[in-house]
């Protein structure tokens, strides 16, 4: 016998009315398809997931071998994964609605796992093979003679080449320096120019452990990369984080950053400072008789 809470007759009782409130609540929808975020304009696109459509498209495509499918209908697409993990990159930030690129909300939780598994795909080696290349055999290394411009916050090696600091004036010393600097300042507005299109490696985001920022960063490069290759340009997205602004400030007007901590070395105590001071000396010497 069912008991009424409120006044009136009791309502007959059945196996229909007893089981009523216990019913399961029905499967929520799946995911929105990936044709919501194609339709904005090509810009609006660019602006949020930093690649065109068409490349957005491709990247899908170059993934899908890498992740599995999706098993249940609740399972979130291949499509929608790249435009969330896309969209994180371009941020840098949980706390714009990420999850609104299908019309739908995911938790943050769920946007981590998300952008764990896009970024571990992107840092697959026939990924890393294919978009980012460095000299990798011995023969390319001595064709190339690859060496690392670093300010005086790094110690010198044979392969990190630092600025020689209180060079006299007019001095061979002088000119490596000047050609050092050039040449950082080239780095900084590389990298300038990544963070400027990727705000989660901007200066003063925080990525968790070294290794999930060291890959995020390799994901970013390899997206960059893929960028350039088709000739995207970068949309005026606003100004980078006062940080950044600062460090590419002085590296196009100072030869050394005022705040870098000079190692203190003894080149009497220490091989590698003594291997890196002789060929840095050779590299002053071969700028100045070739100038």
């Amino acid at each position: 016998m069912l008991i009424s809470a409120g006044s009136g007759p009791t309502p007959e009782f059945s196996p229909a009315s007893c089981c009523a409130p216990w019913k399961m609540e029905p499967a929520p929808p799946a995911p929105a398809p990936i044709s919501q975020p194609l339709n904005i304009s090509p810009n609006e696109f660019i602006r949020r997931y930093r690649l065109s459509k068409e490349l957005t498209l491709d990247l899908c495509e170059e993934l899908r071998p890498l992740l599995k499918e999706p098993v249940r209908s609740t399972d979130l697409d291949l499509e929608t994964k790249v435009l969330t993990t896309l969209s994180l990159y371009a941020v840098g930030s949980y706390q714009r609605p990420i999850g609104d690129i299908g019309a739908h909300s995911l938790a943050q939780q769920t946007v981590s796992s998300v952008v764990a598994q896009i970024t571990a795909c992107l840092n697959t080696p026939q990924m890393r093979r294919k978009y980012i290349v460095f000299p990798s055999t011995l023969e390319e290394r001595n064709e190339t003679r690859t060496l690392w411009t670093c300010d005086s916050g790094y110690p010198l090696r044979k392969y990190m080449m630092t600025p020689i600091t209180n060079a006299a004036e007019d001095s061979p010393e002088s000119h490596y320096t000047n050609i050092h600097v050039r040449a950082r300042n080239v780095v900084e507005r590389t990298l300038g120019v990544l963070k400027t299109r990727f705000r989660c490696i901007s200066g003063h985001r925080v990525l968790n452990s070294p290794e999930v920022a060291g890959s995020i960063i390799n994901a970013c490069a390899i997206l960059h990369n893929i960028c350039n290759t088709a000739n995207l340009p970068i949309l005026d997205l606003g100004p980078l984080p006062r940080y950044h602004n600062r460090r590419l400030q002085q590296a196009a007007t100072e030869p050394l950053l005022e705040d870098a901590v000079v190692i203190d070395e003894t080149e009497r105590s220490n091989p590698q400072l003594r291997l890196g001071t002789a060929i840095r000396n050779r590299l002053v010497r071969r700028l100045w008789e070739g100038r």
